[in-house]
């Protein structure tokens, strides 16, 4: 046979080269879902559409052809010496692009087989498929090479491949299209945004390939169409994030005959109700984006038998939504974030064989607990969780039980069970990362994590023994938290820490053992001793106890075996008595009690006795420092008392209501006035507006005499004084800086003072600035130091002038004053008006 010089040309079976190009598109026609397409035989699609002429057609030439020329070629060329009448297939591969013309015309009926990799396959005008074109596959043909096909003669054609091109839509043309044969159609790596089912497909049809393109819906018509019948539909790498022509919807009709679905690959982020999808066995939704599963999204795929949710984002697994799919086989949910598998009635889900992948998410804890309520050995369950980041904390018991539970069912069922189980391995603790799981065990040893205080140690022992290591971790206080577990015996080890004091927790009661010892111990409250009164060991040596609460000598701690007191600072003392006696009730259990000693005597502390602590009489000297001590006392109050009488009286006063001694030397209560006030014209209005308001306040106020208001006809104030002093129990001295600097009215306190003291009336002083003892007359000043006065600045001044005025009495009748001096004084009164101008007595006016 004459071949181009480009090509090789030999003859081969036709049974062989069918099985070449079979194999070519296994991968194309999803034979990782598929298994039983492995295998080529006579009845395979690729032979079995040839029907009875199949045994007859025995060879056929094929050319085998690899261009790296860079030029343009005409099929024609390279077919040059195979003969017309011989059925063909062209095989080309280009390394630099080169062109390939097509020339065959449409009549031609034995060109069957063109495959063309990385060629430009274009044409003079329309590439006219011939209507025995067995199988074309085109790959990166050139952006235009899908709108220049013509498929109206395709009657015969098995495979129809396009991929490479940058075609957006199936041309509208290939609408007439009736392609009765055709059982593979691919449009692989294009630019198709859609896909609108334009060409006529029949039952024969078994894989539609639309991997690769840039399609963001699920193709509605696929689902619709009465006349789609496939066995494998791709639309892996697109950009999918619509699938609501899947969903069970208002006018998505009809039930689609489809059984393989890939998925993979999308933007896919929820999956909500499935449609009936009819006879769909797989369903690939891997390597999208998906975070949401609604619990009903598979209820109505009946048939479903696998499922592929691996490398999505799911945070949890909720098996029960894949109850209504009995039939399932397979789920993968590997590469996931899954932290928690819900494995309720999983025995329910699959009628067969279950495989469950659950490798590389983030469980903490394998998918099955209790084998038992699960009744494994009625289901083929097999699981893949390896790859996680175990958290191998005593949580795995429940784990290890069903893995001995199933052993004993069966030698080899856990490792049936849990496939991957020598690869399970544990990621924390640290002191168990890195361990295989089945070389732990857990029932003898395993670490608690849960309320365990930070840089402690929890572990269980036997399963029934908690121990809480918390020795030389620099604690200064108690851990506020242990971890509670239920009929274990707990022990706590706080040894070697710096704690000063042994606070109540509530834990304490839980305790079976405590190692407090080697630490700073100078207290126990007594809260903490009543806690730990079930305790059975209990060490405190080698710390700085000088006693126990008071309380102790009332606790018999009947369950303790061990107790440690040695090596502490014991005081010995009367208050302490009762500790020895303790000593000896509790002598069985005790650790030594002979070096438990008296840290003043250096002797065994229940070895000391009354007789050592002298403790029942009172020596002379105690006495005597006792009689010492109260006359002390007693003097320094005395002392307090008269230096700071007028403070203690008010504070008294004000706060108990008890008066001492402040109402005593008053003037005749039958007397009308009570208070006489006398005071200078710069004092006037607070006189005015509050000091006489507030004596006045009530009915049962004080009376009192203002010289304008109860002599107003008289201008002389030495004329009226005696009779104002004469009629008032006491009186009140306003003085003033301003005031002390009229020398009238110096005159005028010196007569007041002299004729309230000689009709044995009481005067109290007001010092309304900061007056200087010293600049006052020797009477003023030696009253002063005498009696007591009030300062108006004193935070306290209201209480104190309450309780320094004479006690208020109960009258029935308004005082009447007969001023009878006035009238015969008429002369005094006009000489006391001219000694009132010479000495500016305007600030006199009102003084007594």
């Amino acid at each position: 046979m004459n071949c181009s010089v480009h090509c090789r040309c030999r003859d081969s079976t036709l049974e062989s080269t069918m099985k070449q190009y079979y194999f070519k598109h296994l991968s194309i026609m999803g034979a990782a879902y598929r298994p039983d397409i492995q295998n080529f035989d006579i009845k395979s699609d690729y032979m079995s559409f040839l029907g009875i002429f199949a045994p007859i057609l025995h060879n056929i030439a094929l050319v085998s052809c690899e261009l790296s020329d860079g030029r343009n070629h005409t099929i024609t060329s390279l077919l040059n010496g195979v003969d017309h009448g011989m059925y063909t297939a062209l095989d080309v591969k280009c390394t630099k692009k080169e062109t390939i013309i097509w020339d065959i015309p449409s009549w031609h009926t034995s060109f069957n087989i063109f495959v063309s990799d990385n060629c430009n396959v274009t044409t003079y005008s329309q590439l006219v498929v011939p209507m025995n074109m067995w199988i074309m596959d085109i790959d990166a043909g050139g952006e235009h090479v899908m709108r220049t096909i013509d498929l109206s003669y395709t009657l015969n054609t098995l495979s129809l491949a396009l991929a490479g091109s940058r075609s957006k839509f199936i041309p509208q043309k290939w609408s007439n299209a009736y392609m009765c044969s055709v059982t593979l159609l691919s449009f692989k790596d294009n630019w198709l945004e859609d896909f609108n089912c334009i060409i006529t497909l029949t039952k024969r049809l078994d894989t539609l390939n639309l991997e690769g393109n840039v399609m963001t819906r699920f193709p509605k018509c696929l689902l619709d169409s009465k006349y789609v019948f496939l066995n494998y539909l791709s639309l892996a790498h697109n950009r999918i994030q619509d699938l609501s022509p899947m969903y069970d919807l208002p006018g998505n009709n009809g039930v689609p005959d489809i059984n393989i679905i890939n998925l993979s690959y999308n933007d896919i982020s929820e999956v909500h109700s499935l449609r009936d999808m009819g006879r769909l066995k797989i369903l690939d939704l891997s390597h999208n984006k998906i975070h949401e599963i609604s619990g009903n999204a598979f209820v109505s795929l009946k048939y479903l038998n696998t499922l592929l949710l691996g490398n999505n984002r799911l945070f949890k697994l909720d098996l029960q939504m894949l109850l209504p799919s009995s039939n399932l086989e397979k789920l993968d949910v590997s590469h996931n974030y899954i932290l928690s598998v819900n494995e309720g009635n999983i025995v329910n889900i699959s009628k067969s064989t279950l495989e469950l992948d659950l490798q590389y998410n983030r469980l903490s804890n394998p998918p099955l607990k209790d084998c038992r309520k699960l009744l494994l050995t009625n289901t083929n369950l097999k699981i893949l969780s390896a790859y996680n980041p175990y958290l191998c904390d005593c949580s795995f018991i429940g784990f290890e039980s069903c893995m001995k539970w199933l052993d004993e069912q069966n030698k080899s069922s856990a490792k049936h069970v849990f496939q991957d189980l020598n690869q399970m391995k544990c990621s924390s603790p640290p002191s168990n990362k890195g361990i295989t799981i089945r070389d732990l065990n857990f029932h003898r040893y395993c670490v608690v994590l849960e309320d365990c205080p930070p840089s402690c140690t929890c572990y269980l022992q036997e399963r029934d023994i908690l121990k809480v290591n918390c020795s030389s971790r620099r604690f200064l206080e108690m851990p506020v938290i242990i971890p509670n577990l239920t009929n274990v015996y707990t022990v706590l080890y706080l040894d070697h820490n710096p704690l000063q004091s042994l606070n109540y927790q509530p834990y304490l009661s839980r305790l079976s053992e405590i190692y407090i010892d080697n630490c700073l111990l100078t207290t126990v409250m007594p809260s903490a001793i009543a806690a730990l009164k079930n305790i059975r060991v209990m060490t405190l040596h080698n710390n700085l106890l000088q006693k126990l609460p008071t309380s102790t000598r009332n606790i018999t701690l009947e369950k303790a075996t061990n107790i440690t007191l040695h090596n502490n600072r014991w005081a010995c003392s009367c208050e302490s008595l009762w500790l020895p006696r303790w000593i000896s009730r509790h002598k069985a259990v005790l650790w030594k009690p002979g070096n438990i000693l008296c840290d003043y005597f250096q002797k065994p502390l229940e070895d000391v006795s009354e007789a050592d602590l002298n403790c029942k009489s009172w020596s002379a000297m105690d006495n005597f420092l006792t009689v010492i001590l109260f006359v002390l006392s007693t003097v320094a109050t005395v002392i307090l008392f008269f230096c700071y009488n007028t403070d203690i009286c008010a504070i008294v006063y004000s706060k108990l209501g008890i008066e001492f001694n402040s109402r005593l030397l008053y003037g005749d209560q039958y007397c009308p006035f009570d208070i006489l006030i006398s005071y200078g014209q710069d004092n006037y209005k607070w006189v005015v507006d509050t000091l006489v308001p507030y004596l006045e306040k009530n009915p049962g106020g004080y009376r009192v005499c203002l010289n304008h208001r109860e002599f107003p006809s008289s201008d002389c104030v030495l004329e009226t004084l005696p009779t104002a002093v004469r009629l008032s129990r006491s009186a009140i001295l306003v003085l003033s800086k301003e005031f002390l600097q009229k020398e009238w009215c110096m005159l005028e306190v010196r007569v007041a003072i002299q004729r309230l003291l000689l009709v044995g009336s009481k005067l109290l002083i007001i010092c309304m600035d900061k007056v200087n003892v010293d600049e006052l007359s020797p009477e003023l000043r030696a009253y002063i130091h005498t009696h007591h006065y009030l300062r108006y600045d004193e935070h306290d001044f209201w209480v104190k002038l309450d309780l320094f005025l004479p006690r208020k009495l109960i009258r029935n009748s308004e005082p009447v004053v007969q001023d009878s001096s006035l009238a015969a004084g008429g002369d005094c009164a006009s000489k006391s008006i001219d000694k009132c101008e010479e000495n500016e007595g305007t600030d006199c006016t009102e003084a007594l």
